[in-house]
């Protein structure tokens, strides 16, 4: 049986940190970074509480949570536009089939209720481009980043 994807409340913040904390495990782009628990658990209460935060979960028959994403709606800074974009998407490796594509397509529709024109969703390697363009979407720019160090004062 499919999980169910629905918006995340308070009563799942302990689950969504769980599911943030293995996204930090095995994925390859968190790089390898060691997860500040106070932090990430004040971040996702912040966004559980936020009415322009969208944390959407996949949950299955038994309560369990494999998946989740997570929206923020902003106003463009030039059009004034409500977009909204992706802060985290993450599903267990053994419900990747089906359960993402699903995930995307409750993204939209929360979207579409909080009257946002656009949908930003993040490609960290070139082997999602494929899955997004089938979805309709497409690329509008490059995000490139480097590392710096800070002065110790």
């Amino acid at each position: 049986m499919e999980p169910v994807i629905r918006v995340a409340t308070m009563v799942d913040e302990a689950a969504v940190l769980a599911c943030v904390e293995r996204l930090a495990d095995t994925s390859v782009y968190t790089r390898a970074s060691a997860v500040n628990v106070p932090h990430v658990t004040a971040v996702v209460r912040r966004l559980l509480e936020n009415p322009e935060a969208g944390v959407l979960v996949a949950e299955t028959g038994d309560g369990a949570v494999v998946g989740l994403l997570i929206l923020l709606i902003y106003e463009h800074l030039i059009s004034g536009d409500r977009i909204a974009a992706e802060v985290c998407w993450y599903v267990d490796r053994h419900w990747r089939r089906g359960v993402g594509v699903a995930l995307e397509v409750a993204a939209r529709a929360w979207a579409v209720d909080r009257q946002a024109l656009a949908l930003q969703m993040v490609a960290p390697a070139k082997k999602f481009t494929g899955f997004y363009e089938r979805h309709g979407y497409q690329p509008i720019e490059q995000v490139y980043e480097r590392s710096l160090t800070c002065r110790q004062s």
